[in-house]
């Protein structure tokens, strides 16, 4: 059958038909206007053409857009990430800052050892090689798989690393070098043991090191420490810790994707923290804590300290506190466990430094500055004498002297001299018909001396002391101010507390004619590469904001006169022995019903050309004048023999 729509012979172009066609079709579906014909398959064509075209722009310019995000905004972010995916950053620690004394003689050493580091997050995922590399790892230092895993839990996040081993000598770290090549996440760390070559002669002064515990984890970690950094945890070694600390470097190892390392790309050096140089004099302080230790052997006591300072610019030459403990058995890597305990439970509690946070009555050391304020205030004048007849009797309460029928008619200097209980009880409560400072102008004059407050040395714990008043004993025990109490605080008796420090300070004084410094122990920070630091490079506060007791300069004289009569003829006397002239008082300060009196000294020399100011507390030692002065005077003739010598002690 021949097919209708070919027309044969036709020179009709087939494209004339079907647009023909087309054309009909719309015609009868869609009704013309103004004689148009409208033509709708050409135009639904051309708009799903732009629909798609469209849409496929958005998605080029996405993509477009993300990548240029990628590589130019974010490039040197994931370009870090991809790098650290690749090197492995090995902190190098600084090594710590010396500590020497005023003479450069080191007090402090840095003795290199190594630790290991693990870093969870370096280990294989599977769990079959994990366990592999763990077991490899316990077996090349010695740990039992319990115990490497007990190091690894943690709640710090796995990119951390853990200290796993400390202490290791070289000879024992040579093989886990060798192995942390092929051990993904082993580290092994050069670090430093701090050694202290004077030990329990300086352990008070200088602290020791520690880890960093719960509670100083927060402010370290702020400062740019790690976790597993050895900090100071007491003495000098915990107040300058940001200073000794110095700077830590860093080296970059490349390693492949099983986190073996591979090459070492570069390093940042460490830097090593400053120097401190003290004004501690380290013969001096050897022998101060020598001269202490055969006193109390002598006498069959146990406790004491004693402070050696310069009157004339407050430099402390030593400072002893006993018993002592020897701070090298802090170091790391030892079994601190059971020596720390011993210490904690010794009854004569060897870790507490005496000399800055031991609090004690006076007993009459602090008469030449009862004499002092009464003579400021016009009370007594040089040449007022009081009768000693043995004590002062107040209705049924007697207040005795040390000496039975008393001293007679005694003068101020005289009184400071022979320590005449009657004379300080009359100038500072009043009897008869003199009259005293009273309770408001004795507790006056003794903040004045810096009494009840802390001296502001550079070691932490320091005491404030306490001066009482009569505000305190009504709020604090509920009962009136009397007479008696203020007799009591005339002899540094009663509530009265004062620390050795502060006692020496108050003995600087008098020695300098008035010069009212503050005791330190810093002189100066200087870089390693350094031979000297600056003074004035310290923020201890060594500049002097307070004024002082204000005593006017002949009144210090007369009382110097009476610490010159101790010696001369009084409680001192023994000091005559010295091949060198000094001044001294000395005090018994009860404080127990039970148990013997505390016993005090404090003084100076030379007399007239003061070098040294010397303190000496011994508890329970009795009378001042038989113990505590036994160990002044050994202490004054160790600086005068040596002071010229300052090797004979440390080379011996």
């Amino acid at each position: 059958m021949r097919n209708p729509f070919i027309v044969r012979d036709s020179k009709i172009d087939e494209r004339i038909i079907h647009d023909t066609i087309n054309s009909r079709w719309v015609e009868d579906v869609v009704p013309a206007r103004s004689n148009e014909i409208e033509y709708l398959k050409p135009s639904l064509q051309r708009k799903r053409f732009w629909y798609f075209a469209g849409g496929f722009i958005f998605i080029l310019l996405f993509f477009l857009g993300r990548s240029a995000q990628l590589q130019i905004i974010n490039g040197s972010e994931f370009q870090a990430a991809a790098e650290a995916n690749r090197l492995r950053i090995l902190r190098l620690r600084a090594p710590r800052g010396a500590i020497v004394d005023r003479n450069g003689i080191d007090l402090t050493k840095n003795i290199p050892h190594f630790q290991v580091l693990l870093t969870p997050s370096d280990l294989p995922t599977d769990a079959a090689l994990k366990m592999s590399e763990v077991e490899k790892i316990a077996a090349i230092l010695s740990l039992s798989l319990d115990e490497l895993t007990l190091l690894l839990d943690s709640k710090e996040p796995d990119s951390a690393p853990r200290l796993i081993k400390d202490g290791l000598t070289p000879e024992e770290a040579f093989p886990v070098i060798l192995a942390s090549q092929d051990l993904p996440g082993l580290a092994i760390e050069t670090i430093a043991t701090r050694f202290y070559p004077f030990g329990a002669s300086f352990a008070h002064l200088l602290g020791y090191l520690g880890k960093i515990d719960e509670q100083e984890k927060k402010y370290y970690l702020e400062n740019g420490y790690s976790l597993n950094d050895i900090v100071g945890k007491s003495g000098l070694e915990k107040t300058f810790e940001n200073i000794l600390h110095g700077k830590d470097g860093k080296q970059y190892t490349e390693v492949d994707a099983s986190g073996r390392r591979r090459s070492t790309k570069f390093s940042e050096e460490a830097s090593q923290g400053s120097t401190l140089t003290l004004s501690i004099d380290a013969p001096l302080q050897i022998k101060t804590t020598e001269s202490l230790q055969q006193t109390l052997n002598n006498f069959k006591k146990t406790r004491g300290a004693a402070i050696v300072l310069n009157p004339q610019s407050g430099e402390i030459l030593a400072l002893v506190s006993l018993p002592s403990f020897d701070n090298n058995i802090f170091t790391l890597g030892k079994d601190i466990g059971p020596v720390l305990n011993e210490l904690n439970t010794n009854p004569n509690q060897p870790l507490f430094p005496r000399a800055t946070a031991g609090t004690y009555p006076s007993g009459s050391i602090i008469k030449p500055a009862i004499a002092a304020a009464a003579l400021q205030e016009g009370i007594i004048t040089p040449l007022t004498t009081i009768l000693s007849v043995g004590g002062i009797r107040i209705g049924e309460w007697f207040f005795p002297d040390w000496k039975s029928g008393g001293h007679g008619p005694v003068s101020v200097t005289r009184a400071i001299a022979e320590s005449v209980n009657t004379f300080f009880y009359a100038i500072g409560g009043g009897w008869a018909t003199q009259k005293g400072l009273g309770i408001n102008r004795l507790a006056e004059y003794l903040r004045k001396f810096g009494f009840g407050k802390s001296v502001g040395i550079e070691l932490a714990g320091e005491a404030d002391g306490f001066v009482p008043n009569t505000e305190w004993k009504e709020r604090i025990k509920n009962e009136p101010w009397y007479i008696g109490d203020t007799y009591h605080l005339s002899i540094g008796q009663g509530d009265f507390l004062v620390t050795p420090l502060q006692i020496a300070r108050m003995t600087a004084y008098f020695a300098s004619n008035g010069k009212w410094t503050k005791p330190h122990l810093s002189l100066s920070l200087c870089h390693p590469s350094q031979r000297e630091g600056s003074r004035d490079s310290l923020a201890c506060g060594l500049r002097m904001t307070e004024t002082g007791p204000g005593i006017s300069p002949q009144h210090i004289q007369t009382v110097r006169r009476g610490m010159r009569e101790a010696v001369l003829y009084g409680s001192a006397r023994s000091l005559l022995a010295l091949p060198i002239d000094s001044a001294g008082k000395t005090g018994t300060a009860q404080w127990s019903n039970s148990k013997s009196p505390h016993a005090w000294f404090m003084g100076w020399a030379p007399f007239n050309n003061p070098q040294i100011a010397v303190t000496v507390l011994i508890e329970e030692g009795e009378e001042g004048s038989r113990t505590a002065v036994a160990a002044a005077k050994e202490i004054i003739r160790a600086w005068y023999e040596n002071k010229s010598n300052i090797s004979s002690i440390i080379n011996k």
